[in-house]
């Protein structure tokens, strides 16, 4: 069994990353970026888009080109990814409705729409 004492999809106190034991049985490698998963982003041979190349911040397009070498076909991979174009309303009211300050409401709100934002760039 492989021994996976912290995980980065919890929300648990302390739970960051993987061990690097469990990192390098899993992933063959013992540092693991727990954004994109590897160290190496989503795949070390797959083409980058330019806005990747010069901000640093994935677009759309890397994600896309990501779904196609995994062998996904175009419809999939919008119906999964057209999730992350606009920011839900009803997570708008949750942040409303949430014990935030008003000034972290508003900081939680104007992060996610720059996520957003830099998501949906248009390669070029």
């Amino acid at each position: 069994m492989i021994d996976i004492r912290v995980c980065p999809s919890s929300l648990q106190k302390e739970f960051i990353t993987y061990s690097p034991k469990a990192a390098k049985s899993l992933f063959g490698v013992a540092k693991v970026n727990p954004i994109l998963g590897l160290d190496r982003g989503l795949s070390p041979d797959i083409e980058k888009s330019d806005v990747m190349e010069r901000t640093g911040h994935p677009c759309r397009l890397d994600f896309e080109l990501f779904g196609i070498k995994i062998g996904l076909v175009k419809k999939r991979i919008d119906k999964i990814l057209d999730k992350y174009t606009v920011f839900p309303e009803e997570a708008r009211q949750l942040v409303d409705r949430s014990f935030l300050s008003g000034k972290m409401k508003r900081n939680y709100v104007r992060v996610v729409n720059e996520r957003i934002s830099r998501f949906i760039r248009e390669s070029e």
